[in-house]
C-alpha cells in the first residue's frame, strides 16, 4: 500500500486548519486559562507539519524533516498544555528542559536516519510512544464527573496513535529489510489515525473548557464574592442534601451560627473597606480549618453558618466548633490596627435539636443571640 503524499497532505491540511482556527479562537477567548496558548501553537504546528506532505514531490526529504518537527513538537506542547491546564506540577524544574532535550534527540534521529526508514522508526516511534503514554496518564489523572468522560475520549485518540506507532516500531524492530518497503501498510495507518487524533484532542479540550466555564458560572452564583465561602443560594440548595448525607452515613451534624461582636463599630471607626478585610480574614480562617464533609456559608453581613460533620458524637462536633472559634478570635493586625475579635455563636445538633434545616437554624440562631446578649451584660 503506497502513499500519495499530496492527496493525504491535502486531507490532513484541511483538518489541521479547522483545528487550528478553533484552538486559536479558544485561546483568545480564554487567555487566562493555562495551557490554551500551547494547544493553539500545537494545532498550528500540526497544520504546518501537514503542509510539507502536500509539497512532497517538490521538497523531497525536506518534507520528512519538516513533518517530523511538527510530529514531535505538537505532542510535547499538548502534553505540557494538559499539565498546566489541570494544575499539575510534576518535576517543574526539570520537565521543560527534558522536553526540549527529548525533541532535540528526536530531530537528530530524523536527520541522521533521513535515508534509513527502519532506523528512524526504531528510535522516533519509541520516543513518540513515550510522549503519548505520558499524555494519557496526565489526561486521566484525577478527573471526575462529565469531564472524565471527555478526557477518556481524548485519551482513546492518543491510545490509537500509541497502538499505530507501536506496531510500526515493532515491525521495524523485527524486519531488517524495512528500508526496501518504507511505505508499508503501517505508515498509512498512522497518517489516517492522525485525523481522529487531531479532531479528538482539539475538540475534546474545547468541550472540557466549555464544561469548566459552565461550572465556574454555576459555582460563582453560589459563592460569596468577599470571603470565597458558600452563599445563601448554596445553602438553600444544598442544606437538605447535607442532612440526608449525614443520615445516610450515620454521622452527626452540627449547624453553627457565628456573629462578630461589635462589627458595626469597626465599620464606623475604620470604614467599610476595613470591615471587608476583617470578613475576608474570618472567611480565610474558617476555610482553612474545615475538614472533609464540612461546609461554611456567609449568611449575610458579619454572620456565618457552619455545617460541621463528625462520625461519632455531638461532643466532638462542639470541640471542632470551639477550635474554629478560637482560631477566629486569635489576635490579628489588619492595616496596622491590632484586633481581638469576639465571636458569639450558637449551635444545633442534628437530629437532637431538629430534623429540618429551618428547625436547626432557628435553634442555633436563638442560642447565638442568647450568648451575644449575655456577653453585653
Amino acid at each position: 500500500m503506497s502513499l500519495h503524499y499530496p492527496t493525504l497532505g491535502s486531507v490532513l491540511l484541511t483538518v489541521g486548519i479547522l483545528t487550528s482556527v478553533m484552538m486559536i479562537f479558544i485561546w483568545r477567548l480564554y487567555p487566562t486559562l493555562q495551557g490554551t496558548s500551547l494547544w493553539a501553537v500545537g494545532a498550528l504546528l500540526t497544520t504546518l507539519g501537514f503542509f510539507p506532505m502536500w509539497l512532497e514531490p517538490t521538497l523531497g526529504s525536506i518534507a520528512i524533516v519538516l513533518n517530523n518537527i511538527a510530529t514531535i513538537t505538537t505532542p510535547l506542547l499538548i502534553f505540557e498544555g494538559a499539565i498546566k491546564f489541570k494544575g499539575l506540577h510534576p518535576l517543574d524544574s526539570v520537565r521543560v528542559p527534558f522536553e526540549i532535550l527529548f525533541g532535540i534527540v528526536y530531530l537528530l534521529s530524523t536527520v541522521l536516519n533521513l535515508h534509513n526508514a527502519r532506523g528512524r522508526y526504531m528510535i522516533n516511534d519509541l520516543l513518540m510512544m513515550i510522549v503519548l503514554a505520558l499524555t494519557i496518564v496526565v489526561l486521566l489523572w484525577k478527573v471526575k464527573g462529565l469531564e472524565r468522560i471527555v478526557y477518556i475520549i481524548i485519551a482513546v485518540t492518543f491510545a490509537l496513535m500509541f497502538v499505530a506507532f507501536f506496531f510500526r516500531w515493532l515491525f521495524s524492530m523485527l524486519n531488517s529489510d524495512f528500508l526496501n518497503d518504507p511505505n508499508q501498510v503501517l505508515t498509512p495507518i498512522i497518517f489516517f489515525t492522525l485525523v481522529p487524533w487531531a479532531i479528538g484532542w482539539s475538540y475534546g479540550f474545547i468541550l472540557i473548557i466549555n464544561i469548566k466555564g459552565r461550572q465556574a458560572l454555576f459555582d460563582a452564583a453560589r459563592t460569596d464574592v468577599l470571603t470565597g465561602l458558600n452563599n445563601r443560594l448554596w445553602m438553600t440548595e444544598q442544606f437538605d442534601a447535607a442532612l440526608k448525607a449525614a443520615t445516610t452515613k450515620g454521622t452527626s451534624l452540627c449547624l453553627s451560627v457565628l456573629d462578630v461582636n461589635g462589627f458595626k463599630n469597626l465599620n464606623d471607626e475604620y470604614g467599610h473597606m476595613f470591615g471587608d478585610e476583617v470578613l475576608r480574614h474570618i472567611g480565610k480562617v474558617i476555610r482553612e480549618r474545615l475538614t472533609d464533609g464540612d461546609s461554611a456559608i456567609r449568611y449575610g453581613g458579619d454572620e456565618f453558618i457552619l455545617l460541621l460533620t463528625c462520625p461519632t458524637s455531638g461532643n466532638n462536633l462542639t470541640q471542632k466548633l470551639q477550635q474554629i472559634v478560637e482560631a477566629v478570635t486569635e489576635p490579628i493586625t489588619i492595616e496596622s490596627v491590632a484586633l481581638n475579635l469576639s465571636i458569639s455563636y450558637g449551635n444545633a445538633l442534628y437530629p437532637k435539636d431538629g430534623t429540618t434545616s429551618d428547625d436547626l437554624f432557628k435553634v442555633a440562631d436563638s442560642r447565638m443571640y442568647a450568648q451575644k446578649r449575655s456577653a453585653m451584660r
